[in-house]
């Protein structure tokens, strides 16, 4: 997403509890963690992570730039009764954060968080115990969207690259997933392709009535994809 607000915050928490993205990255996740570990989500987002991994933790830090989806998610966690969620409003690298963690976590990071050779290795400075790194990967047919994407954005290859630059060895998962979006009509559907693509309203429309299946709610617009699991095991 461009920019998170209540709608657009409302879209990713409602793909993320029917599509595949993030279950099946989550089941790799939650077997290596510990009751006791502490959890750093750099770029949390609206949260998805945190929402899911906060109660087999001691605690869980999320931190996001945008303070807009922190506030949502502190109020969805105090709702769930979750009070182990922390939400820190920082840009990485810099946010004050004293503590070792066990664990890190970065799906989907924008700009050069997950590319950038100091970002890297400031999750090293912490000195977790593992990893975890989410990167995007191809579109998928018959319903890629990469044809309609205007800029591209950074990759799992991308990262891999650094960490070869680095001499840091990982384990790389490649999933093939739908992250596609659940809508209530043929209008929010529309109004939802062209902000995640930033097509016209037109063309949103055009690509929305040919990919949209009937949903029990609505509409269901797929978007099959690879995602990259990449796992720095420090120890």
């Amino acid at each position: 997403m461009k920019a998170w607000n209540p709608k657009t915050i409302d879209w990713y928490l409602r793909a993320g509890e029917l599509s595949q993205y993030p279950r099946l990255i989550l089941e790799q996740i939650i077997p290596r963690l510990r009751a006791g570990d502490t959890v750093l989500d750099i770029g949390c987002g609206p949260g998805a992570y945190a929402l899911a991994l906060a109660p087999y933790v001691t605690r869980f830090l999320a931190l996001d730039k945008d303070q807009e989806v922190l506030n949502n998610l502190a109020k969805i966690a105090e709702g769930r009764g979750l009070k182990n969620i922390d939400c820190l409003p920082f840009t990485w690298p810099h946010a004050p954060i004293s503590q070792e963690v066990d664990v890190v976590i970065c799906a989907f990071g924008s700009g050069e968080i997950m590319t950038g050779k100091d970002n890297l290795q400031a999750m090293f400075f912490l000195k977790p115990r593992l990893i975890f790194l989410v990167a995007p990967g191809s579109y998928l047919p018959p319903f890629g969207w990469q044809q309609h994407r205007r800029r591209p954005a950074p990759e799992g290859k991308d990262t891999m690259a650094q960490l070869d630059t680095l001499n840091i060895q990982y384990i790389l998962q490649t999933f093939s997933l739908d992250f596609g979006q659940p809508v209530r009509t043929m209008a929010e559907g529309t109004e939802f392709l062209a902000q995640f693509l930033g097509l016209p309203i037109s063309q949103a429309k055009k690509q929305a009535q040919a990919i949209a299946l009937p949903h029990k709610d609505g509409y269901y617009l797929p978007n099959r994809r690879n995602v990259h699991l990449i796992t720095l095991d420090t120890l």
